[in-house]
């Protein structure tokens, strides 16, 4: 059910570089919306932005991957080490229990900061120019998005202890009879939201109550198989995990409501954990996963069978993302 090592798929070098592209800018749309970021650095990265577009217009090639990496890793230190004061903070509201992560690690300089912006710059102005055969100067590596994956020890995470028990009483503690426990856990970029969802999952009191688990990567889902219904392949990949042989069934001839049935018909009356990791955007079909009344229109919540005790743990870096998913009436 869990694969031993986080292999990813190959896509193409166009599709990569506009997800990051629009990724950059959505970080950065945060950023220059938080008083706390300075607004000179922001004003050194709008120009960057600038650059970026200046370069994909009438230009055929991609902005090299490695390049939109650096400069989103760079965008996401600079946050971090503005906010450095900030402790990690929790808050229950209602019927959905929100978990705010703040980075632990030592804050990068200044000066690092402000030598990688150097650099991009740099790049960017300077692009890799092709050799004698009219090739380019060196060949790229190989684009590969990786897909994220639950561990096997949770013993081997270091930090996040407090935060880890919260979740997981807050799962345990939960009655059979109140229906189904939705947790998000939101963050800035690289601040540990992944692998403290990890360390829940994995952990030994959350092995012994909840069967089956199932980790999802939102983020994969977008890229694979490009073309067919990113929440068919949500549902083929989950139903897959909890024991359908999708190798005997044409699940493609298959409509929505009947994946949901299907879904529900496999984890009723078990005590189930489903991860939805990196939810990047607002998506009503995965809306208010603890509701349990009937509606009109069938979503993901529809598949997901309300008194056993189940939950579901949705990370993202927006919080409006995991309150709307999280959140709402049970």
């Amino acid at each position: 059910m869990i694969p031993d090592t986080g292999k990813g798929f190959l896509i193409s070098d166009d599709i990569v570089s506009q997800y990051l592209r629009r990724k950059f800018s959505s970080i950065l749309q945060d950023a220059e919306s938080d008083r706390s970021s300075p607004s000179h650095i922001i004003s050194r990265f709008r120009s960057i932005e600038r650059t970026l577009d200046f370069m994909s217009e009438g230009n055929t090639s991609p902005i090299p991957a490695d390049l939109l990496y650096k400069l989103i890793h760079t965008l996401s230190e600079c946050r971090i080490l503005s906010h450095h004061r900030h402790q990690a903070a929790a808050s229950k509201k209602g019927f959905f229990w929100v978990i705010t992560v703040r980075p632990l690690s030592q804050f990068f300089s200044l000066k690092k900061l402000k030598k990688q912006l150097d650099e991009i710059e740099y790049s960017l102005k300077n692009p890799a120019q092709p050799d004698q055969n009219g090739g380019p100067s060196s060949s790229p590596p190989e684009l590969v998005i990786q897909q994220t994956y639950p561990v096997r020890d949770a013993s081997r995470i270091i930090g996040f202890e407090s935060k880890a028990k919260e979740i997981e009483d807050r799962l345990i503690n939960n009655s059979c009879t109140v229906g189904l426990t939705p947790i998000g856990i939101t963050g800035r970029c690289g601040c540990g939201k992944t692998t403290l969802a990890q360390k829940v999952f994995s952990s030994p009191r959350i092995q012994e109550e909840f069967s089956p688990r199932i980790w999802v990567c939102l983020s994969k889902m977008l890229f694979e198989q490009k073309g067919t219904d990113t929440r068919v392949r949500v549902l083929n990949y989950i139903l897959e995990e909890i024991g359908y042989d999708l190798s005997e069934l044409d699940y493609s001839d298959f409509s929505l409501n009947e994946l949901l049935e299907k879904l529900r018909g496999g984890l009723m009356g078990k005590r189930y954990l489903i991860v939805l990791d990196d939810a990047w955007r607002v998506d009503e079909w995965y809306a208010d996963l603890g509701h349990s009344l009937p509606r009109w229109s069938q979503f993901f919540t529809d598949g997901l069978p309300k008194g056993s005790g189940g939950g579901v743990i949705v990370t993202s870096r927006r919080e409006n993302v995991i309150r709307r998913m999280v959140g709402g009436r049970m």
